[in-house]
Parts: C-alpha cells; structure tokens; sequence
C-alpha cells in the first residue's frame, strides 16, 4: 500500500517511476550488512544459532550488494557504447531514407 502511494504521489509530480522502483532505502546500502552483524553480535547472548544465522545473513547481504553494485557499474559503462551504436545505426538509416 505504501509503495503504490509513493509512486501515486510521484506520478501526480510528473515523475515517472520505473516499474521496478520499490522505495527508498531508510537504512543505506553499506550500513544495512553492519546493522544486520552488528545485531547477530547481540543475539548470540540470547540464541548461539540466531546469532549465528543473523551473522551469516549479514555477510551472504554483503556479497550480495557488492555483486549488485558492480553490475550496476557495468551497465553505466555500457551506456554510453549503446548510445554511440545507436547514432551509428540511426546515420546509417538517414542514409538508406536519403537514397
């Protein structure tokens, strides 16, 4: 319900989500593995296996997010080659319209 209000609500401010927008983060991405560590730290006073589970999750979220952000580097890198194959491709049917 949340999520279709915000994207509603940005709608209505002329901004066009992608379809894939699913929030804002309320924590940051590199905080997110430490507060999630940092907690399994605190729980293996209670529970060794909780600790222990929270502590693995937190690293498994780390290599996640790292695996993540270098794709999303990669793609940024990509565009602008897009681009340029794209201005080729278009050059090339101006040519083919013009004759």
């Amino acid at each position: 319900m949340i999520h279709r209000a915000k994207h509603q609500q940005l709608a209505r401010q002329g901004y066009r989500p992608h379809s894939l927008f699913c929030g804002e983060r309320v924590i940051p991405a590199d905080g997110e593995a430490v507060l999630v560590f940092i907690a399994g730290g605190v729980a293996i006073a209670v529970s060794l296996g909780l600790g222990a589970y929270l502590m693995l999750a937190a690293v498994s979220l780390g290599i996640v997010e790292a695996a993540w952000n270098l794709r999303v580097e990669a793609q940024k890198r990509a565009i602008p080659d897009a681009q340029r194959e794209n201005e080729i491709i278009m050059e090339q049917v101006r040519k083919e319209d013009r004759q």
